[in-house]
């Protein structure tokens, strides 16, 4: 198996994870609010689970503070910018709009991600990744039907797509000369702390932001949010990213709003109709085209 495929793998994988954010960090964030209010709420829970992520990442791997040194923390401070802002506009526009108009206008990164590669990366995208792209995002549309105009919700949805466009582009860059353990870790340490900023701003008291872990549901939350969808699959993305292009790598997130379609549907919280079955086959169609038009691509060839 080529680096490439391999990659290409896991990091479908990650989906299945990062579809079962969407409910999870809503619930999350609404018991953390009933401790220190709906404005706060995203910061808040931003924080505790990121400072959880941190002390999670820390403890498996042992010798990684003894990697840091001031280059990879100034590149793991970087990346951790856009990494943030998409993390932050995606919780507070969950409060403001419907998941599945959050889920359509979070995945408009997968036209802005080439968009961005070509303007500021001097990345070329292919045939497959182009038409594969144009496909996933016909598939989004027919799943979420987006409708109800742009009010604030939905223009932080646009606003994190492009954060999450920068991120996977700037991914593939840093990953590629540092490592991806210590960069995950600087990463969390940095959400941590500018989340910790704006509560402070917010004057929100530590004690009644931890309490709130005692609230319905934030709890397990901020625990699985940290392991499974931050450490696990934050840390596949630094370190597998990196072995195929970043249009590719957007294009095969797209399968993320069909997982959480599917956890909404088992989780009774919206039915699965015909229209996100067949939005959701549009998506997974759109990766398959990847596979088939790009598979004698040059980074299939070269890895």
């Amino acid at each position: 198996m080529t680096p490439a495929r391999r990659a290409s793998l896991l990091l479908s994988a990650t989906t299945l994870l990062w579809g079962s954010s969407f409910f999870t960090m809503d619930w999350g964030a609404r018991g953390v609010a009933a401790r220190v209010g709906a404005a706060a709420a995203p910061s808040g829970f931003l924080f505790l689970r990121f400072l959880a992520a941190a002390i999670l990442q820390a403890a498996i791997f042992p010798g990684l503070l003894r990697r840091l040194s001031a280059p990879l923390v100034r590149a793991g401070a970087l990346l951790s910018v856009p990494f943030y802002l998409g993390f932050i506009l995606q919780t507070t526009a969950l409060a403001l709009s419907t998941s599945t108009i959050v889920a359509f206008l979070t995945s408009l990164f997968v036209v802005i991600t080439p968009l961005i590669g070509r303007l500021f990366f001097r990345e070329r995208a292919g045939v497959g990744v182009v038409t594969g792209a144009v496909v996933s995002l016909a598939g989004v549309w027919v799943m979420t039907d987006p409708a109800g105009g742009l009010g604030r919700g939905e223009l932080l949805g646009i606003a994190c797509a492009v954060a999450f466009a920068f991120q996977i582009q700037m991914t593939n860059v840093i990953t590629k000369s540092h490592s991806p353990e210590a960069i995950s870790f600087v990463q969390f340490v940095c959400a941590v702390i500018y989340s910790g900023i704006t509560l402070a701003a917010m004057r929100v008291s530590p004690g009644e932001l931890f309490r709130s872990l005692g609230e319905r549901q934030v709890a397990w939350t901020v625990l699985y949010l940290a392991g499974a969808c931050s450490v696990v699959a934050i840390g596949v993305l630094n370190r597998y990213q990196r072995d195929i292009s970043a249009a590719r790598a957007s294009v095969i997130y797209m399968a993320e709003p069909v997982i959480a379609a599917i956890f909404a549907a088992a989780l009774a919280m919206e039915p699965m109709t015909l229209r996100k079955a067949l939005g959701g086959a549009i998506i997974l169609a759109g990766n398959l085209v990847c596979e088939l038009i790009d598979r004698r691509a040059p980074e299939e060839k070269e890895a």
